[in-house]
């Protein structure tokens, strides 16, 4: 919901990421949560992001951070 200004069902932890910032010298963590989305809501511009989109990962959608690739081939 902070990020994506969607409700989440049946939320499960999938990974828990250990993040080396070499430009700034510090280890961040994150996680990565997997639920269901029943009712698509508008999204709200936050100070983390500008907009989302649902991927089906079979098009192209432009570039992809590097931490977020590696977290899509975690997962898949």
């Amino acid at each position: 919901m902070e990020e994506t200004s969607q409700e989440l069902n049946n939320i499960k932890l999938c990974v828990i990421v250990k993040i080396f910032v070499k430009s700034e010298n510090r280890v961040e963590y994150g996680a990565v949560w997997l639920g269901k989305i029943y009712n698509v809501k508008p999204f709200q511009i936050n100070d983390e992001m500008d907009k989302i989109c649902f991927w089906h990962l079979k098009c192209d959608i432009g570039y992809i951070d590097g931490i977020d690739r590696k977290l899509i081939d975690i997962l898949l």
